[in-house]
């Protein structure tokens, strides 16, 4: 057998010996399970924890927003008398704030939501009280990719 002859060989029996372990790890492997998927929610994120709103205005820290284009805003208040307003802000460089989108003012106790979308990589809430008393407040994130 020539040189070129024995240079095929060689690499037939190469060949073979990589089908032989790429055949034992495929008989090896788990079946893939077709079917039901499970469903992840998005990530939640509280962005004004629940606390008594004592001043006229303020805002929570900045919450890291790169990973998501999209989310929705929920406002839980509790608010005896009296006007509160919150406004989503949104940041390039977590120092400068530009207003995103004002929730309707809520002047009882109760929920609201909105949809948000082409926010910056910062995302905070600001308030603004107007003659409320005993105002409590939490404001959630749920972040969407």
């Amino acid at each position: 057998m020539n040189r070129q002859g024995k240079a095929i060989v060689a690499l037939l029996v190469v060949c073979a010996l990589f089908a032989g372990l790429y055949l034992g790890a495929v008989r090896q492997a788990q079946p893939i399970q077709m079917g039901v998927q499970a469903v992840i929610p998005p990530p939640v994120v509280t962005i004004l924890p629940e606390q008594a709103i004592t001043s006229t205005a303020g805002q929570s820290s900045a919450t890291a927003s790169r990973m998501w284009r999209e989310a929705t805003a929920y406002v839980s208040t509790t608010v005896t008398a009296g006007v509160v307003t919150y406004t989503i802000q949104h940041s390039p460089d977590n120092n400068t704030w530009v207003d995103h989108t004002t929730l309707s003012a809520v002047s009882a106790t109760g929920t609201a939501s909105q949809a948000l979308a082409n926010f910056g990589p910062y995302v905070r809430v600001s308030y603004e009280v107007e003659a409320a008393t005993d105002v409590t407040s939490t404001v959630w994130l749920s972040l969407k990719e």
